[in-house]
């Protein structure tokens, strides 16, 4: 079922603490009903579900908090890097659909997902300068930049997750863990 993929996958989301996650969902054949359904639970929490590649096997879907990620596109270093990749930052929906676009037309994953997924920008441009190669560290990302930060940041959406998932098998529902910011 998506919703405990969601509590796995994306605790840090629901709690307030992560902009964006991102997870694997293999049932192709109910994912839309399911994204739906979730979207109906959790938008009142701020919280939205979209699917965002979809493939033979797999869909790559995406929760994130609207204005977490509205607050990093406002930043100019961020909004200009995505403005050379042919992104309009002013709008979330339209950002997100370019990005579902590129995801979809090229088979792989683009680089510049780490800032809808919350990564550090200098994490972001290390991989996309050095393709991948040359991390000091890897854990939730590949870190380029500020390693005990990010080891930190690891660790602290770890334990989140584990929280979260100890709660959501005692019964806890998604809506009771999904903290409305």
């Amino acid at each position: 079922m998506m919703e405990r993929k969601v509590v796995e996958h994306c605790s840090p989301t629901l709690a307030g603490i992560k902009c964006g996650s991102l997870f694997k969902y293999s049932d192709r054949m109910g994912a839309s009903e399911e994204v739906r359904r979730l979207n109906g639970l959790l938008n009142p929490r701020g919280i939205s579900v979209r699917i965002i590649y979809s493939c033979a096997c797999r869909d790559l879907v995406l929760v994130y908090r609207e204005n977490k990620i509205m607050e990093r596109l406002s930043s100019p270093e961020i909004s200009g890097l995505l403005h050379l990749m042919g992104y309009d930052c002013c709008d979330i929906h339209s950002c997100l659909t370019r990005l579902t676009e590129k995801m979809n037309s090229g088979g792989t994953i683009p680089p510049e997902i780490g800032i809808f997924l919350g990564y550090p920008l200098e994490d972001v441009l290390g991989f996309m300068e050095y393709g991948g190669r040359y991390s000091k560290t890897m854990g939730c990302w590949k870190v380029y930049g500020d390693e005990e930060c990010a080891v930190r940041t690891f660790a602290k959406y770890k334990k989140c997750r584990d929280i979260f998932l100890k709660k959501y098998e005692a019964g806890s529902s998604i809506t009771k863990l999904a903290v409305p910011v």
